[in-house]
């Protein structure tokens, strides 16, 4: 059982609304101030045909929607709406064949108004600008609705991981680093893993800063190995960040867990470690799907025995496929996993797996949104209409980046922090911010996404107005 600790965020979102949500939500004086020069245009939504349109759209969608109701200033609406900067490097690589390949590398900072840009490192051949647009935005938010003082940015390399050597991996990973080199530093911007870009990968980017900046840069990224910096506790705490937000929802409806069954759409860091704490609860997890489909048992999966016999793979990048696991009662795709009659669903893959054409058919009665962006705007509509509770990436995934802070923090100061502590840590923040977006709900009587992202908004908005953001 890991313990509650009472952590204190640097910031308190929840503050910033009082006590009275729905007087407080509109600051008087917000648009006391107008700008000297003539107001540039809020971004449009992009062409659906470019890739990560989807999520980048519905992401701006979301800002825009908390703007209007908080009576933000357009000054301060144009800032949150663009990124600070966005890189794409140009990396020429070389195999161990001797084969030449040109391999994009992106890193987008967005805001960093409250603190050093912080935030992941895809690797996965799906990867692309827009996408990380969105996600670096989404970073900005989710820090600020959990009190860290980071401002969001993500990073990717666009390539399967899975098509290379483990020395390729290595060294793609080293040159990423040297491109970002002048970009990062604990004070400035502080990458993490990600998608495909795990502990092994995190220790060889810290590796190579350190090599190039001539000294040991262990806050330079979070998420390494524990021998080389990173802190017990960080590799599970999104898992279990997910987990806490349900214990959440659970106090909130009166839900039993013992009698509860879960479906877990994505296997990989997040996914897995959710099933283990799922079943720790009592639960019976029914379904599992990897990136090559998934599993299903009525009476629910050891989840331990899954994990050991999965390792028996190559490595992290190439485990044995789920839907070769001997003790199931049968297979299915990972769009049938999202349709199973499940009590509670997870998606933990990527983005935009729940849409308009399957969200009419889902049965599970809650969705915890382990991925960023894994409902679409339109399926979150029909979700809300079938009265389907949905709670939001911003608050359900943000245990990674809670844990990040600890890490950031231990490196910088040398403290000692045990793996309770950092746990701890994630179960009260995670729960403390979904209970907010509860009453919040409640008292506007709205879904949960909007009222996970009234306050986080409001938070920027503010702090852009007493640093005078306006460039």
């Amino acid at each position: 059982m890991i313990r509650t600790v009472d952590y204190r965020p640097a910031i308190d979102p929840g503050a910033v609304l009082k006590s009275a949500y729905i007087r407080d939500l509109g600051r008087p004086g917000a648009s006391a101030k107008e700008p000297t020069v003539p107001a540039r245009m809020v971004l449009e939504p992009i062409a659906v045909t470019e890739r990560g349109a989807t999520i980048y759209n519905a992401t701006l969608e979301r800002v825009n929607q908390c703007v209007t109701i908080l009576g933000v200033h357009e000054n301060e609406h144009n800032v949150m709406a663009r990124p600070e900067a966005s890189h794409t490097f140009n990396m020429r690589f070389m195999r161990d064949n001797s084969q030449l390949l040109m391999i994009n590398g992106y890193r987008v900072q967005h805001l960093n108004a409250l603190g050093p840009f912080k935030g992941g490192t895809r690797f996965d051949r799906t990867v692309s600008a827009y996408e990380l647009r969105a996600l670096a935005m989404l970073m900005t938010f989710k820090n600020a609705g959990v009190g860290l003082p980071f401002g969001g940015a993500k990073g990717g390399i666009e390539f399967d991981p899975r098509l290379l050597t483990p020395s390729e991996r290595e060294r793609l990973v080293k040159q990423y680093a040297l491109n970002m080199v002048d970009l990062i530093g604990p004070q400035k911007d502080i990458p993490a893993g990600d998608v495909g870009f795990g502990a092994l990968e995190c220790g060889h980017f810290y590796d190579e800063i350190s090599v190039l900046r001539g000294q040991t840069m262990k806050a330079c990224i979070t998420g390494k190995p524990v021998i080389l910096g990173g802190i017990e506790g960080r590799e599970e705490a999104t898992g279990y960040g997910v987990v806490s937000a349900a214990k959440e929802i659970a106090e909130w409806y009166g839900l039993d867990f013992a009698r509860s069954s879960v479906a877990i759409q994505g296997f990989g860091n997040v996914g897995s470690h959710a099933a283990l704490f799922f079943q720790q609860l009592g639960a019976k997890v029914i379904a599992l799907s990897d990136i090559q489909g998934g599993i299903y048992k009525k009476n629910g999966f050891d989840i331990a025995g899954v994990l050991k016999w999965q390792k028996q793979g190559r490595d992290s990048h190439s485990p044995l496929p789920l839907s070769d696991y001997p003790d199931k009662d049968g297979t299915l795709t990972n769009e049938e996993l999202l349709l199973v009659n499940a009590d509670i669903l997870v998606p933990a893959a990527l983005e935009n797996q729940i849409r308009a054409k399957n969200a009419d058919k889902i049965q599970a009665k809650i969705i915890l949104e382990a991925a960023n962006a894994p409902v679409t705007t339109e399926a979150d509509e029909i979700l809300n209409a079938r009265g389907i509770l949905v709670v939001p990436d911003i608050d359900t995934n943000a245990g990674g980046v809670v844990a990040s802070h600890i890490e950031w923090r231990v490196n910088q100061s040398q403290e000692e922090v045990t793996r309770e502590h950092v746990l701890g840590a994630v179960d009260s923040t995670i729960r403390k911010s979904v209970k907010r977006a509860l009453e919040i709900s409640r008292e506007l009587h709205t879904g949960l996404r909007l009222a996970a992202w009234l306050p986080p908004v409001r938070v920027i908005a503010d702090v852009l107005n007493a640093r005078g953001y306006y460039r």
